[in-house]
């Protein structure tokens, strides 16, 4: 898989604010102009996008080239807008919390070609293991999270979109990726802490860690096991707090500086 960047201009016009990027997902879009390109899409962005200042993380092309529009430390304007009063709330941190991939297509039907398709899935299961999302509870299309008909086709087709769901998890399953760097979001920052790959899983060292956070040896704990997924919470009055995934009560003790 290829990735081409063409980093847009920092400012608001450009849909590049600069702002730090705490990822909890992925929004799968269509463009909205058949037979276009993906670098007309993004200098589409480039250019102020008609005074809307949207951009995306990716744009995937006709041909399945990937260009990448901004970097995944920062946030993109992608997903920041309601089309129902059910998804006002949502909308309003989207943009914070999820990456945005914006997709060619020939027709006006919004399907993507096969190419186009692959390299989404591609695209998809590499960001997948990066960050350590699961594909069937972290991918959403833009209708899921805003209301928005987005991407038409797979609003109009639910069934391919769990397809498309299941083909990133197999690409997912067979992705291996070399040891090296890997982000770590913490509170309102990002940071690349040194890893190794093991079984398509990343691990690293606490000496690694409290590196990058400028030597601190002493670290929120809840920044760390909501950076990993975990829902937290803490109780005054017992002094406790309580971490949970997937419904499994993961980490609870007392007595804790929280």
């Amino acid at each position: 898989m290829k990735i081409t960047d063409a980093l847009l201009t920092m400012g608001a016009s450009h849909g590049r604010t600069g702002k730090a990027i705490n990822p909890k997902g992925i929004v799968v879009h269509y463009v909205a102009n058949p037979g276009s390109s993906a670098i007309s899409n993004r200098n589409y962005f480039e250019n102020g996008s008609n005074g809307r200042g949207v951009s995306s993380h990716y744009i995937v092309g006709l041909q399945g080239e990937i260009i990448r529009c901004i970097p995944e430390t920062e946030v993109a304007m992608h997903a920041g807008a309601a089309y129902s009063s059910a998804y006002l709330e949502q909308a309003k941190v989207n943009n914070s919390i999820y990456y945005g991939i914006e997709t060619c297509h020939p027709n006006a039907d919004g399907k993507f070609s096969d190419i186009t398709n692959l390299s989404l899935i591609e695209l998809c299961a590499d960001m997948c293991v990066h960050h350590g999302f699961d594909p069937h509870k972290k991918l959403f299309t833009h209708n899921e999270v805003t209301g928005k008909l987005c991407p038409l086709y797979y609003v109009n087709h639910p069934e391919e979109w769990l397809k498309f769901k299941d083909d990133v998890q197999d690409m997912l399953s067979k992705t291996t990726l070399p040891s090296g760097y890997v982000n770590l979001a913490v509170g309102n920052k990002n940071y690349e802490i040194e890893a190794v790959n093991i079984n398509g899983r990343f691990y690293s060292t606490l000496d690694n860690l409290t590196k990058v956070l400028d030597g601190k040896k002493i670290v929120s704990i809840r920044d760390v096991l909501e950076a990993n997924g975990y829902t937290v919470t803490w109780n005054e009055s017992l002094q406790r707090i309580t971490a949970v995934m997937n419904n499994s009560k993961a980490f609870s003790q007392m007595d804790v500086n929280f």
